[in-house]
């Protein structure tokens, strides 16, 4: 499958889970990748939409398959699970609140998607779980969110993350690892703990460069704030910007509601 074809296919398939949104180039790069058999390290801004790049091999295979999501804070997990529902997902979490009916959903791989946090995952008691027939036969897809984490965190207070390689011996699939925030020595610590190599994995790279956010220093000529500040009240409203926050260090000479009531 080409990306011409896989972006058709995401068009024909969207309203069936309720998307309302296209579908980017990058995204459709990271799902290929893991649909053609391959590791992939997908570097995208914040709010690119990486959780679409978790369910897109989904949506796009023809097979039923089980994705293994790893990802740092209960919070996170639970809105991703709250959206995926919206998506028409069967999805649960791997923790120390699951009922009885969750478990044996998981064992029985009744869930396309299953979260949980690294020291869930790595749990004795999930190994047989993982090594049961329902689990190698769908299991097809390990994607590790906010992937800077293993570098981050995985040498001081989450040994685990050092870990996750752990998971690999268990399944041969394709590992998936997002994250908006890599340095060199951070992907190169992904690549390590992960154990992915070069020949075998694919990156994906947007650039974070927002033309609409941007820094500019302006020399203050006078101490009077009112005129300090008059030029940006103006420049906002010629623009119609009705919505600004302005940060000012603290100084009980500034009259702020002057500023925000007009």
């Amino acid at each position: 499958m080409d990306a011409i074809r896989a972006k058709e296919k995401f068009n024909s398939l969207k309203s069936e889970y309720n998307m309302k949104f296209e579908v980017k180039d990058e995204q459709i790069e990271v799902a290929l990748a893991v649909i053609n058999g391959r590791n992939v390290l997908g570097l995208l801004p914040t709010g690119y939409g990486k959780t679409l790049c978790i369910v897109l091999p989904t949506i796009l295979s023809d097979e039923s398959m089980i994705t293994l999501v790893v990802s740092p804070l209960t919070s996170l997990i639970d809105d991703q699970i709250s959206s995926l529902r919206g998506f028409n997902f069967r999805c649960t979490k791997i923790g120390s609140d699951m009922d009885k009916d969750d478990i044996l959903g998981i064992k029985e791989g009744q869930f396309s998607f299953v979260f949980s946090s690294p020291e869930s995952a790595l749990m004795p008691q999930w190994r047989s779980v993982f090594m049961s027939d329902s689990w190698q036969k769908k299991l097809k897809l390990i994607a590790i969110d906010e992937a800077h984490c293993v570098s981050e965190w995985g040498e001081s207070f989450r040994k685990e993350y050092q870990r996750l390689f752990e998971l690999r011996s268990f399944f041969d699939v394709p590992v998936m690892a997002l994250t908006a925030t890599s340095t060199k020595e951070v992907k190169a610590d992904i690549f390590k703990y992960l154990q992915l190599s070069d020949e075998c994995t694919d990156i994906v790279f947007k650039s974070p460069d927002r033309a609409n956010i941007y820094i500019q220093f302006y020399k203050r000529v006078t101490s009077d704030y009112d005129e300090s500040l008059k030029w940006l009240i103006d420049h906002l409203r010629i623009r119609g910007i009705a919505s600004k926050k302005i940060f000012c260090i603290a100084d009980q000479s500034i009259e702020y509601p002057k500023y925000f009531a007009h």
